[in-house]
């Protein structure tokens, strides 16, 4: 911890900033700490998306296609059932 607070008070002389605490919110990203982890979640953005996109109410997969596809190198698609994802 104390190797900490020097950094952070060589970067407050060097630049102007403030602390503002344990961070728990960063670029889309939720952050929860205890004493032996830390926890990165993503659930608000994933429901920000999902929003934007009427998406809310989607069927969710746990996989998007086929686990067991074989690629070629010529493209032949299958039919596909749509309401498996809507």
């Amino acid at each position: 911890m104390q190797l900490i607070n020097q950094v952070k008070a060589h970067l407050h002389k060097a630049f102007d900033m403030k602390d503002l605490g344990t961070l728990t919110y960063f670029l889309g990203i939720e952050i929860y700490c205890n004493d032996d982890s830390i926890m990165l979640m993503q659930g608000k953005y994933t429901h920000k998306v999902l929003t934007q996109f009427h998406m809310v109410d989607s069927k969710p997969m746990p996989t998007p296609m086929d686990a067991n596809m074989k690629f070629t190198t010529t493209y032949e698609s299958p039919i596909i059932d749509a309401t498996l994802y809507k």
